[in-house]
């Protein structure tokens, strides 16, 4: 896939949209991947959020996720 235009729907996905969980924001960021890029078979991804509000001394709080496009 072209990486630039991946990064790019990332980019946009993130500043367009919020969500309470980086579970969810993760699975949003496949979602439009898999819909943006057809032949994408498979999303391996990793988001870390530094700062996170969770009141114990973290460099980051972070989840990574990997999903299988569903063959219809």
């Amino acid at each position: 896939i072209d990486y630039g235009a991946a990064c790019h729907l990332i980019d946009a996905y993130t500043r367009g949209t919020t969500h309470k969980l980086l579970e969810r924001l993760a699975q949003g960021i496949v979602d439009e991947l898999f819909g943006a890029f057809p032949m994408l078979e498979r999303v391996e991804l990793t988001i870390k959020k530094p700062w996170a509000p969770i009141g114990l001394p973290l460099d980051y709080a972070g989840i990574s996720i990997d999903r299988v496009r569903l063959v219809r």
